[in-house]
């Protein structure tokens, strides 16, 4: 995939690129702490690790080259939900700030003059990535903080 995918202008043509609810992921990303120009350096790079997935909707899943997002193509349905879903998921994270809930920071559709793989349309969704965290948890802390959930007093 990361021919098809990592090249694609000069092999295909032009295609039409749409960002969907800018403003509000943005905000989300900048929640989060990421830089503006190193997101758009560590998604824009054309090097992208494809996550091999038996899934039943035919999803592709990519990391990005640095392993911070992931990308995950999507059906229209899927996007639209999402829309829908995205003013009481902003507010949950905004109220919520160490929330475990994924965190999607951006939705887009690329829409090519010809089909590629039989689709002119895709929809995808960028994701923090579960695998890259600079929190590492030391088995200790992991330990004591059972002990305290196993052992609080019954009121």
């Amino acid at each position: 995939m990361e021919k098809v995918f990592g090249e694609l202008p000069a092999k295909i043509g032009s295609f039409t690129f749409k960002d969907y609810a800018p403003r509000v992921f943005q905000e989300i990303r900048r929640d989060a702490s990421i830089d503006a120009k190193e997101y758009i350096k560590s998604v824009c790079h054309n090097n992208y690790i494809e996550f091999i997935s038996n899934s039943k909707s035919g999803a592709f899943f990519f990391f990005s080259n640095d392993g911070r997002y992931m990308i995950k193509t999507i059906e229209q349905a899927e996007s639209k939900c999402l829309l829908k879903m995205l003013q009481g998921y902003y507010l949950h994270l905004k109220s919520n700030p160490g929330s475990m809930i994924s965190r999607f920071f951006g939705l887009h559709r690329v829409k090519f003059r010809r089909p590629v793989h039989g689709r002119r349309k895709y929809h995808f969704v960028i994701m923090q990535s579960v695998f890259h965290t600079s929190r590492v948890l030391k088995l200790e802390d992991m330990q004591q903080r059972m002990i305290k959930r196993d052992h609080q007093p019954i009121k």
